[in-house]
């Protein structure tokens, strides 16, 4: 336990440590020089930089790189300054045009595979490159009729003839809060470009991996001890955010669900948001269920469903304005929720002190998000990283707790063996020795006194269960019976105690054919019987045979047998659902037949 407190003050700064860490990762590497600066690159192997900076626009317009150049001219277009948004250059929100850009590369990555890779634009986009299309999201139009609208990253790959490249980008936007290439594209040589990418994509294929796994290992416990509901809103918001996590940056969902519209992807992104947000309430209310107020939970509740239902129905003109007007709600929320950790901090509540640090991590990436969402500055999104940060720093706090609980039980069991040690010898005693005298009798009862296998007692519980077992399920069970021949003439010539020799010795030959899964009982005097489960009739004739000859190659002199040596007759019966048996005694009765029938016709094993 004092390992716990000591290290708990740690524990929380690395988790600080790893949200920077994966905050600087998420977010790619800054440009070592621009598409402008093309000597720096010329000692490098590697060349990866962002398509910032100044390009061309000309609005409510399509045109090729050569209209471009005489639009240029003619002074139609304007300068602007990527990533920014239409509102930005032509204030307006919605609208369309072409971008333009001359790039020069790096002489060294001439004929070279390079790269260009857009992480997504709220807006459908062509992307050109020397007049040859290279990427393609949605369809640009000239109206929301002929516009259709796909938030999804795009790479794509080329190898340039010369170190000059001419950049064209159609693009549109409508019926959307924002519009324009608002977004940094990447260009670089094709290996960096696409590992960057797949940089990110592991990462929070990994976070989403690791929540769904948290979640299932707390819904797995809220199933096993129902008390504990907390646990399952814990889950359900795991779950939630798992799922979110597809539909945000950078969209996994046109991947998974390649059909799915623009529309829906973008509004399941923001109801799950919403009803992510409502199930935290309920988990922080299942957390604090006394300091908590109820007021607040039906406040909220009321404010994020029905948004929640209002953006499945709407358009994202509608609901991501009323979004980011809820949202704002966001502010004074998370003070009280803050406020409320404080307060259960100064009750003692262990897991506040855990959740104050997490409800901090969570707030600073929603204000982040938030700031991207109304376009106050570029970064990657957070929440995903924040709320797997938040999920991990709970599931610490619950191997803490559940730590102190098994320590408490620990201590507990040292205090009754203590307890216990203190009790009257001499019936403590006792009580051990009666505990063994039972175990040896319990043993006793379930095996054979002479030959040390189970005898005819442990014989009949077995087969009862096993042929249960088989009418259920309707698998074959087999079952051999071996009598030894002519016992009682090989008793009568060498003596009972010659007799009780060679059945140990036949019970330990037999024994060794037999595979673990069979069961070997003395039935009675000379007679043996083996239950095979799971096995088809001629597997049990070969287990049969096989046990036969190993009793015959033993070659064991019996002066007064047909043989000369002793020999052994086996009936086998096999429960399978085409011949049933009325009950177990039946198939008993069966083998037995078989058995004596192979011992009247001299065969020893008829099939």
């Amino acid at each position: 336990m004092v390992y716990f407190k000591k290290y708990t003050g740690q524990l929380v700064i690395t988790f600080f440590i790893l949200f920077t860490i994966f905050a600087i990762i998420q977010n790619p590497m800054p440009a070592l020089a621009t598409t402008d600066d093309v000597e720096t690159w010329e000692d490098f192997d590697d060349f990866y930089t962002d398509l910032n900076g100044e390009w061309y626009f000309i609005p409510e317009s399509f045109v090729s790189v050569t209209e471009v150049k005489q639009h240029e001219s003619d002074d139609i277009g304007m300068n602007v300054q990527l990533p920014s948004s239409f509102a930005t250059q032509i204030d307006k929100d919605n609208s369309y045009g072409t971008y333009y850009k001359q790039v020069k590369i790096p002489s060294d990555f001439i004929g070279r595979t390079l790269a260009i890779h857009v992480p997504y634009q709220y807006s459908a986009y062509t992307l050109f490159v020397n007049e040859t299309e290279l990427i393609k999201a949605g369809t640009v139009g000239h109206d929301s009729e002929s516009h259709r609208a796909e938030m999804a990253p795009r790479t794509g790959y080329f190898i340039p003839k010369d170190n000059a490249l001419e950049i064209v980008m159609h693009i549109s936007s409508f019926d959307h809060i924002r519009g324009g290439a608002e977004n940094r594209m990447f260009i670089g040589n094709a290996e960096l470009v696409t590992s960057k990418f797949m940089t990110k994509i592991n990462l929070d294929l990994f976070m989403i991996s690791a929540l769904i796994i948290i979640g299932t290992f707390t819904l797995s416990f809220t199933i096993l001890r129902r008390e504990e509901k907390g646990f399952m809103f814990f889950a359900l918001f795991c779950y939630l955010i798992a799922i979110r996590g597809f539909f945000s940056d950078p969209f996994y969902y046109t991947v998974i669900f390649p059909d799915m519209s623009w529309l829906w992807g973008t509004r399941m992104e923001y109801f799950l948001s919403l009803v992510c947000s409502w199930i935290f309430v309920i988990l922080l209310k299942s957390w604090y269920p006394k300091s908590f107020s109820k007021k607040v939970v039906i406040l909220l509740t009321i404010i994020l469903l029905p948004t929640a239902v209002i953006t499945l129905f709407t358009q994202p003109v509608f609901f991501q304005a009323l979004f980011f007007k809820v949202a704002l709600f966001a502010l004074p929320t998370g003070i009280y929720f803050i406020y409320l950790t404080y307060k259960e901090i100064k009750l003692h509540n262990n897991r506040a002190k855990i959740n104050a640090v997490g409800l901090i991590i969570v707030f600073l990436a929603f204000l982040n998000d938030f700031a991207q969402g109304i376009n106050l500055y570029e970064f990657q999104p957070m929440m995903l990283t924040a709320t797997a940060i938040y999920v991990l720093l709970h599931l610490v706090q619950m191997s803490i707790e559940y730590a102190r609980l098994n320590e408490t039980l620990e201590e507990v069991n040292e205090a009754l063996v203590t307890l216990n040690a203190s009790l009257d010898e001499e019936v403590y005693d006792r009580t051990i020795e009666l505990e063994k005298v039972n175990e040896r009798l319990e043993k006793q009862a379930m095996l054979d006194s002479l030959t040390g296998i189970a005898n005819r007692r442990s014989f009949n519980l077995y087969l009862r269960e096993a042929f249960m077992t088989a009418k259920k399920t309707g698998e074959p069970l087999s079952i051999l019976m071996l009598d030894v021949d002519e016992f009682k003439k090989y008793n009568d010539y060498f003596g009972h105690g010659k007799g009780d020799i060679i059945l140990k010795e036949l019970t330990k030959t037999a024994q060794e054919q037999l595979s673990n899964d069979s069961f070997f009982a003395r039935y009675g005097g000379e007679e043996f019987s083996i239950i095979l489960p799971k096995t088809q009739m001629e597997e049990a004739y070969a287990v049969a045979e096989k046990v036969r000859r190993a009793i015959e190659s033993k070659a064991y002199l019996h002066p007064e047998g047909k043989q000369g040596v002793l020999t052994c007759s086996i009936g086998v019966a096999t429960l399978t659902p085409e011949k049933t048996y009325e009950n177990e005694n039946k198939l008993v009765d069966a083998a037995d037949a078989r058995m004596y029938e192979a011992k009247q016709s001299g065969r020893n094993l008829v099939k």
